[in-house]
């Protein structure tokens, strides 16, 4: 038997090569496939400190602003509480849970650009981004120069320790 990671390659490529072996003239080779690999594994990935922090959504709309973002220098992963969780409410009281992504040397730019709508981004407890995390958003935070915004689609909830959270049904609260 082939050994799993062949089997996994052989299900990514998809339709291509066909049973007679033809491809499109643009497909790339195995020998393609295989300097990129090791392109990707020799670019310089960066060390980034991530802070955890709450905004309102006004907050949240200006820090979420690709050009704000790009001279403040940083990234974000952005996870919007419903109206129901702790700490959150309606409409402009609405709260956005965030990461915030930056390098060590830009840590004063960054703090000035969220010092800037009334936030304190040093008060989240600082965490060194694990280079081998499984979390697919931040590895891609690691690869890229460019600065970010992944925007969940999901409502969250904050729950105390001890609590449990609200059985929510189609954004209704059930009893």
């Amino acid at each position: 038997p082939a050994p799993r990671g062949a089997m996994r390659r052989v299900l990514e490529q998809g339709i291509y090569p066909s049973a007679d072996g033809w491809c499109p003239p643009a497909w790339p080779t195995n020998e393609d496939v295989l300097r990129l690999e090791e392109e990707e594994r020799a670019r310089p990935r960066r060390i980034l400190i991530k802070r955890p922090v709450l905004v309102t959504a006004a907050q949240a709309e200006r820090h979420m602003d690709a050009a704000f973002m790009e001279e403040g220098r940083y990234s974000l992963q952005v996870f919007p509480l419903s109206q129901e969780s702790l700490y959150s409410g309606i409409d402009e009281e609405r709260m956005f849970a965030c990461w915030v992504y930056y390098e060590q040397r830009d840590e004063a730019v960054v703090a000035r650009a969220w010092k800037s709508s009334g936030v304190d981004v040093l008060q989240g407890e600082r965490e060194v981004v694990d280079p081998e995390t499984g979390i697919a958003n931040e590895q891609r935070l690691i690869e890229t120069r460019e600065q970010v915004c992944f925007f969940s689609a999901c409502q969250w909830e904050v729950v105390r320790e001890g609590e449990q959270e609200q059985d929510l049904h189609a954004g209704v609260r059930r009893r």
